[in-house]
């Protein structure tokens, strides 16, 4: 898969999902600031000790002004760093060295719940992002032995988004014992966490390292145009298959 560059460039040979703007996506605003000295050593001018002192209060208070406008620029423009609040190292590019395209689909009360495009990808990579809204998940790392979870995808999406559109209201991105996604986790609603129709287990449970996918022959949607590729390293493809599935069903009891 073609490296993409962050925010809106090709991908896999595809076209990558327009980035959402924000104050911490923009390069750090750097600005230099500074005050003449004033005259004289302690010595007042014509207008005796009064004008000294405003001259010279005026000038400490332009100091202390500009130096908020650098802190003020500072914590609310400087770009993303690397690891914040992201479980893994956010990488400056694609790595290949693990390249796998696990599926994801989620439904609330047979309602499907669209997972969005470029989760996990700000001013760099996390190596488990989307480039597009068809729930494919792509797992690009430099690590082929990490076994990256479905709760990992679950954290990294609530950190690029905090919240997701559902029916047209917003929720929060969250997986708990007693919550998913906003909805209540009790005696009358239950999340079903499947693989290939079969029950998986927690999210943690859930390795999509092993559950690709894609391959080089799949055309059509959810693996065209972003992951038409063969999963990578192909021992993974060997040990564990391919075309897997991913389900995550929020039920209300019956």
């Amino acid at each position: 898969m073609a490296n993409k560059e962050p925010n809106g460039k090709k991908a896999d040979g595809g076209q990558g999902q327009p980035s959402r703007t924000g104050a911490n996506r923009t390069p750090a605003a750097r600005r230099r600031t500074g005050a003449q000295a004033g005259r004289g050593g302690g010595q007042t001018q014509s207008g005796g000790l009064g004008a000294f002192l405003k001259n010279n209060i005026i000038l400490v208070g332009t100091g202390v002004i500009a130096v908020a406008v650098i802190v003020v620029a500072l914590v609310f423009i400087r770009p993303q760093t690397a690891n914040a609040g992201f479980p893994f190292p956010c990488l400056s590019s694609e790595s290949t060295a693990l390249h796998t395209h696990p599926y994801v689909k989620i439904s609330i009360d047979g309602e499907p719940v669209t997972i969005p495009a470029e989760v996990g990808i700000t001013s760099c990579f996390e190596p488990v992002h989307t480039h597009d809204t068809t729930g494919i998940i792509h797992l690009e790392g430099p690590d082929p032995s990490m076994n990256y979870t479905l709760a990992d995808f679950i954290t990294i999406w609530r950190v690029t988004y905090q919240t997701a559109n559902i029916g047209g209201k917003s929720y929060p991105v969250e997986f708990t014992p007693s919550s998913f996604f906003g909805h209540p986790i009790d005696a009358t609603h239950e999340v079903q966490v499947l693989v290939d129709g079969q029950s998986a287990g927690a999210p943690d449970k859930v390795i999509l390292t092993h559950l690709d996918f894609c391959n080089s022959k799949m055309t059509t949607p959810p693996c065209f145009p972003t992951a038409v590729s063969e999963p990578y390293p192909p021992s993974v493809a060997k040990e564990y298959g391919s075309e897997h599935t991913i389900e995550i069903k929020y039920v209300t009891k019956k």
